[in-house]
């Protein structure tokens, strides 16, 4: 079943208004200026907590992360958003649009991916989207 053409606009719109955030148990830990290792508590659930428990699985998953990486990390700030975050690349790195928006949402997902960073979705974008979605 094919979406609509407005049900797409409307995810496009959502997805540029969504707002990302620092997950509040990321901690970082600065190397120097140009890298940091952030680090954040290891989910214990199912199987998990019987390598917790047995001391096979650390309590805490580390990444190293470079100055690029931090530079966004901390553009995640509860009030930035998708679109705020993809202008600010676009003009910092001399790109079109879509190459931005790419870049941005590439990186997005791998920090979403490891827990790293959440998205808010504003509720003006959340009704919308349940407006077309009870329109279908």
């Amino acid at each position: 079943m094919k979406s609509s053409p407005i049900t797409s606009a409307a995810l496009l719109h959502a997805q540029l208004q969504s707002i990302p955030s620092r997950n509040r148990a990321v901690h970082l830990d600065d190397l120097n200026r140009e890298a940091a290792i952030v680090s954040l508590p290891n989910a214990r659930i199912g199987w998990r907590r019987f390598l917790g428990s047995s001391r096979l699985m650390p309590a805490e998953k580390k990444f190293e992360m470079d100055a690029p990486g931090l530079d966004f990390l901390n553009r995640c700030d509860d009030k930035t958003t998708v679109e705020d975050l993809i202008k600010i690349y676009r003009a910092k790195w001399s790109l079109s649009f879509f190459e931005a928006r790419a870049i941005v949402l590439g990186f997005l997902k791998q920090m979403m991916d490891r827990n790293i960073v959440v998205l808010r979705l504003p509720k003006e974008s959340a009704e919308t989207l349940r407006g077309e979605r009870a329109s279908r």
